[in-house]
């Protein structure tokens, strides 16, 4: 894989963006019979279009989130053999343009999100998270200077003196960069930073618990409309999800049927849904729809023509009619993108 950063292509920015047994007294809350099916944005799997090699990489990790912009844009990230995260930029003018390491020395797999303070527009920088070999969150920015593009500034560690036992998950919700991770206790704990004027390290607010259950996986996160989501494999290998709209989550509530074997991915999609994807047991990935306010899900559907070693990663663009794109990696280590359109 090429080393060389293309610092030009960073313009384009990147996405953010992979509960069972909860503690005594925890119930999940009755779900509506509310009927999604009649949104433009509910998964519909016989709309992918199949499944199509990234080329000219091999990687140990679980795929980052990716990003289908307006542009027709897509980033895919993920570790290498050498334990750095390495990028790989599309668009509809230059194709894929060849992996770029980031550097660093990490422990898992990645994610990413696109940020703004209050003087830009949104979307014009970006940030990549993964842990450590410390077992620590790091993080690493893009920064504009004067008059030119969005560059990686290295990798940084969220302070204090939280460890944890899996890969974070990073989103934007204006103006906070909200980060989680799952700790040994099993417990997905959160933090996030005021970017309104700008990144500073120095900013995180301290790790605290979302509190109300316990998971097996690594969480996944996604914002939409103004809300938080965070989702992760259950110890009932399901799918659970909580959110937040400020400092105060909602409990755990399961997105209804799916046995799973993967943390999950989700994306924001349209004006109420939530993609949510997971690799079955059958190691095919399979996709549903979630309305987080009701908690209704259209039930889960496997994406057809594939079997893979990872959890997915999933990205979209937030609008009812926009495009929606899937990867995970293969038996040869290599990652594949299946698009919805």
């Amino acid at each position: 894989m090429s080393r060389l950063l293309r610092n030009s292509y960073v313009r384009w920015s990147v996405l953010a963006l992979s509960l069972g047994a909860f503690a005594a007294g925890c119930t999940a809350e009755a779900t509506s019979e509310e009927d999604i099916a009649s949104t433009s944005s509910e998964i519909n799997v016989t709309k992918f279009h199949g499944w199509n090699i990234i080329p000219s990489g091999t990687f140990t990790s679980d795929p980052a989130a990716i990003v289908l912009d307006s542009s027709g844009t897509t980033e895919v990230y993920g570790k290498g053999f050498d334990n750095a995260i390495y990028y790989n930029f599309f668009s509809t003018l230059t194709g894929w343009i060849g992996w770029s390491s980031l550097g660093g020395a990490l422990t898992s797999e990645p994610s990413a999100a696109r940020w703004a303070t209050n003087a830009q527009a949104a979307g014009s920088e970006a940030i990549v998270a993964a842990k450590g070999s410390d077992n620590k969150i790091w993080v690493n920015p893009t920064l504009k200077p004067p008059g030119g593009h969005p560059v990686f500034q290295g990798w940084r560690v969220i302070p204090g003196a939280s460890t944890f036992a899996s890969a974070p998950a990073i989103t934007f919700r204006s103006p906070f960069l909200y980060a989680v991770a799952r700790k040994s206790d099993s417990v997905v704990y959160w933090t996030r930073n005021d970017v309104s004027a700008g990144f500073t390290n120095a900013g995180w607010s301290a790790w605290t618990a979302i509190p109300g259950g316990v998971v097996s996986s690594r969480p996944a996160i996604t914002t939409a409309g103004g809300t938080v989501i965070v989702a992760a494999r259950g110890t009932d290998n399901q799918i659970w999800f909580t959110s937040t709209t400020s400092t105060s989550w909602a409990g755990w509530q399961s997105v209804a049927g799916g046995t799973f074997t993967s943390g999950p991915a989700i994306a924001a999609h349209g004006p109420n849904n939530v993609e949510v994807f997971g690799r079955g047991t059958d190691n095919a990935i399979w996709g549903a729809s979630l309305n987080p306010s009701t908690a209704v899900s259209s039930g889960f559907s496997q994406i057809p023509g594939g079997t893979f070693t990872s959890g997915p990663a999933s990205g979209a663009i937030d609008s009812s009619t926009g495009s929606l794109g899937v990867v995970a990696r293969g038996f040869d280590n290599a990652y594949y993108l299946n698009s919805w359109q």
